[in-house]
């Protein structure tokens, strides 16, 4: 029959949430890096010269170096969040692992974050930032581990990405009339 609809396939979900983490990741990466190229503007310059290692970590310079963690870690976790998506969306459940790993570690990142800014400075923007932040990321934590247990119980055909000759052949044709 004509109008019987088709079947979607189990892993569509798995296939979507890539596309979300492209996004998300570009948006990560670029919204990091701009703060990176504006943060002189941005910030205040640091009070207490840094000349050793230990001086990041004085308490006049604590929120600057919290704040380039995280510019650093957003930018890293962007490019490696867009990478899992690409993954995902071509249904490699190991996508999924990694994604998880990488929104986890900045859920926590983004947590001990807020904890810092309100300890040592009232920096409630920057508290409000990096919650968000940890939320959004929660919720792609939340994503990739639904499409990693989808691709457990419904894995795609074993042959899938593999390109055979009867596969060129027939692209071939379909290519030139």
């Amino acid at each position: 029959m004509p109008n019987e609809p088709t079947p979607t396939s189990p892993r569509a979900f798995a296939t979507a949430t890539g596309m979300v983490f492209q996004v998300a990741g570009f948006v990560y990466f670029v919204g990091a890096a701009a703060y990176w190229f504006a943060s002189g503007r941005l910030q205040s310059v640091a009070t207490v010269p840094v000349e050793r290692i230990g001086d990041y970590f004085d308490r006049s310079n604590i929120l600057l170096s919290v704040t380039t963690a995280n510019v650093l870690a957003a930018v890293v976790a962007g490019l490696a969040i867009a990478a899992f998506g690409l993954g995902m969306q071509a249904e490699k459940r190991g996508a999924g692992i990694g994604a998880m790993i990488t929104t986890g570690l900045l859920t926590l990142t983004s947590v001990i974050s807020a904890g810092l800014y309100i300890a040592y400075g009232p920096s409630w923007l920057r508290v409000a930032a990096v919650l968000s932040i940890g939320v959004v990321s929660a919720v792609l934590f939340l994503l990739a581990g639904h499409s990693t247990a989808i691709l457990k119980h419904h894995p795609p055909p074993p042959d899938q990405s593999i390109v055979t000759d009867a596969w060129l052949e027939e692209y071939e044709r379909t290519r030139r009339p």
